[in-house]
């Protein structure tokens, strides 16, 4: 499927909802409405409201039934809005987009560690480079697991640049945050990095690695920059493959551009 009908898919995927969605939404007063009249005609030809009355008291029922089509697919109508704006973008950046993930990008991604053996995935809304020297995409990768009595889903935009360094070490930085005791449990086996440079940064970002002096080298003062300027940036490399991403969080689209510039930009400095 080429750029433009892969962006006609998602038009078309996001003008259902869209009317379902106002369907449900106008259906709230209007199918009442209709009832009632419905109700009334009936009883006008037939003088039976054995007939007309259970027409009528339906009404209520008809604007339940409206408020849960409308409620159902919200979530569905805001994902094929997505879809439509990433792909828009997708043009506009000279970049290939496609509504699934191919099998070879879910296979990468299901190798790296804190997203190897899910119960579920799915990568959608995918974005693609070929740009010789740093081959990239990015996507909206969902992920599941489940331990039993615990339960744990990510829903998060990825960039991944596929073997971008392969002689360097397996190396992670990620914030403090919401995600960091996710992620250390993946990493634990890994060394804690000193960052001459900057001293103050292993204070806001976890710094791991498999090889921590030469990860040390690594770190440079751009990549120190880089994420001083978006502190929400996550980073992994294991294999030779560059991961970015914000823990837990999908990208919105108005940010989409920024957040692939600063996901090119670290590229570049990590490969310097």
């Amino acid at each position: 499927m080429d750029q433009a009908q892969s962006l006609q898919a998602a038009l078309r995927g996001y003008r259902t909802y869209n009317r379902l969605f106002w369907l449900g939404v106008f259906g709230i007063f209007l199918f009442p409405v209709v009832a009632l009249v419905v109700a009334m005609v009936v009883f006008q030809i037939t003088k039976n409201s054995n007939l007309s009355a259970p027409i009528g008291l339906s009404a209520p029922f008809w604007s339940v039934a409206s408020l849960a089509i409308a409620l159902l697919v919200r979530g569905s109508r805001k994902r094929a809005r997505r879809s439509v704006e990433l792909a828009k973008l997708a043009g506009a950046l000279h970049l290939e987009f496609a509504m699934k993930a191919s099998n070879s990008m879910m296979e990468l991604l299901k190798s790296i560690s804190f997203m190897q053996n899910p119960t579920s995935a799915k990568g959608r809304n995918v974005l693609t480079s070929q740009d010789k020297n740093s081959p990239f995409f990015a996507l909206d990768y969902f992920y599941a697991y489940d331990y039993g009595a615990v339960a744990f889903e990510a829903d998060q935009t990825l960039v991944v640049f596929p073997e971008l360094v392969p002689q360097q070490p397996d190396l992670f930085i990620f914030p403090m945050g919401i995600g960091d005791q996710l992620l250390s449990q993946f990493f634990n086996a890994f060394q804690q990095v000193s960052v001459p440079n900057s001293p103050e940064f292993t204070k806001r970002f976890h710094v791991g690695s498999s090889d921590s002096a030469v990860a040390s080298r690594m770190i440079s003062i751009p990549l120190l920059q880089l994420f001083h300027q978006n502190p929400k940036l996550s980073l992994v490399i294991e294999n030779g493959t560059l991961i970015v991403f914000q823990q837990l969080q999908q990208v919105p689209p108005k940010s989409y551009s920024q957040f692939l510039s600063a996901a090119n930009t670290l590229a570049h400095a990590v490969r310097q």
